[in-house]
């Protein structure tokens, strides 16, 4: 791992990586910092490790709908910017099943993910409707 990673190894916790280390170990400024010093300009990073959600029993209308957001943002994308990093989320999916509940159990739709993302100061994101994305995009 030292010789794909380098130093990054070894300011993990316990000094190095294994399969228990995950996004969420990259918010981490020192972390992201070394990642933007030596080898990257931006980093894509799951939707759920800027917007955590919590897993919910579906039910009713929504019953393809499996999570549900905490109302809590991550500093994930404070750190990475600063640490000279673009953000870029993925994936954004206008199906129901991927899609989330609000705090107050309504639906979130991709267009308001996408808003949401944008205002917390996301450069980016990949996903599945480029209409629904430039919609969405163009509001800001």
């Amino acid at each position: 791992m030292a010789m794909i990673y380098g130093n990054l190894v070894n300011s993990f916790q316990r000094g190095s990586l294994n399969s228990s280390i995950g996004y969420g170990h990259l918010n981490d400024l020192e972390n992201l910092q070394y990642i933007s010093n030596t080898y990257a300009t931006g980093i894509g990073v799951w939707k759920n490790n800027i917007l955590p959600r919590i897993s919910i029993n579906p039910m009713g209308e929504n019953s393809k709908i499996r999570t549900k957001l905490t109302g809590k943002v991550t500093s994930f994308v404070d750190n990475a910017h600063r640490a000279g990093l673009l953000v870029h989320c993925y994936t954004l999916r206008p199906e129901k099943y991927f899609l989330t509940l609000k705090k107050d159990d309504t639906v979130q739709t991709m267009a308001e993910e996408i808003e949401q993302l944008i205002n917390i100061g996301v450069d980016g994101f990949f996903c599945d409707d480029p209409t629904i994305c430039l919609r969405g995009s163009s509001k800001q």
